[in-house]
């Protein structure tokens, strides 16, 4: 195994939560315990992470690994998102003053985007000019095209297709949306 050599993980667990402040989570922290005790390999997404749930040296510890969640900050240069989301702003004839809201994702039905439509038509009742980008594609599209349609939003809504760089439509969005 690349995680730790020599062993088959027959169980892998991803631990990836900052904080246990919901009243919940009392409840839930036991389990989590009782559930990471017994993987093979837990993996976390930062040290501080790690340090929540178990202490250096324990047989927890040489079980678990931190693989950080990778995201370039070099290549998402705010200032030329903003000069290449104002372009695409433009190419798409979205307007300086409008509100934009978007998505980037596999169209399928857990990213629920229908919801994100849905939420587009409630919005516009109060703010007349917002607009929605949507990058990506997948088994939804035609669901998705048409339930703009069925809401008559089509000049509000932005279908982008999969698109190789992310960075344009981002610095497009003024609220982006998971």
């Amino acid at each position: 195994s690349i995680l730790l050599p020599g062993l088959v993980a027959k169980t892998v667990g991803l631990m990836n939560t900052g904080s246990l402040t919901r009243k919940r989570d009392r409840w839930y922290l036991p389990l989590y315990r009782w559930a990471l005790a017994r993987m093979d390999v837990v993996v976390y997404g930062s040290e501080q992470q790690r340090a929540m749930w178990v202490r250096p040296g324990s047989p927890g510890w040489s079980r678990s690994r931190v693989i950080h969640n990778g995201v370039q900050l070099a290549r998402f240069d705010p200032q030329q998102m903003r000069v290449d989301g104002h372009r695409l702003r433009r190419d798409i004839g979205i307007g300086s003053g409008c509100l934009v809201i978007g998505s980037v994702g596999n169209f399928g039905p857990v990213k629920n985007q229908v919801e994100l439509i849905e939420a587009l038509a409630d919005i516009r009742s109060t703010i007349s000019d917002c607009h929605l980008i949507l990058a990506g594609d997948g088994p939804s599209r035609d669901l998705l095209e048409q339930r703009v349609n069925a809401l008559q939003l089509g000049g509000q809504v932005s279908f982008l297709g999969s698109v190789a760089d992310v960075r344009p439509a981002l610095g497009a969005m003024d609220i982006f949306v998971l």
